[in-house]
């Protein structure tokens, strides 16, 4: 929620989940269960843009075997050329 980025950069980050009780199995065991991406446009007025992201969470939560846990560790990996992205906030909705 609340992901604001410069209307006219690049920017991409991808969303991994990993177990929180195994936070030393590191990335070899996380899932990943998405991307962000803006592509740059001219735009008069507004130099940010405010937007949100959702993405399907259960597969990723079955296949790490946490599908049941109260907690994930949730990782936003930026790419490399990207520009400045700012999250508000992270929130998990569970549902059937």
């Amino acid at each position: 929620q609340g992901i604001e980025v410069a209307i006219d950069q690049y920017a991409k980050f991808d969303v991994y989940l990993n177990d929180e009780d195994e936070p030393e199995a590191g990335k070899e065991k996380a899932e990943y269960a998405g991307s962000f991406a803006h592509l740059p446009h001219k735009h008069t007025g507004s130099k940010k843009i405010r937007t949100s992201l959702s993405l399907g969470l259960n597969e990723p939560l079955e296949d790490l075997g946490a599908e049941d846990d109260d907690a994930v560790l949730v990782t936003l990996a930026p790419k490399v050329g990207g520009g400045v992205v700012t999250v508000e906030n992270i929130k998990i909705v569970y549902g059937s």
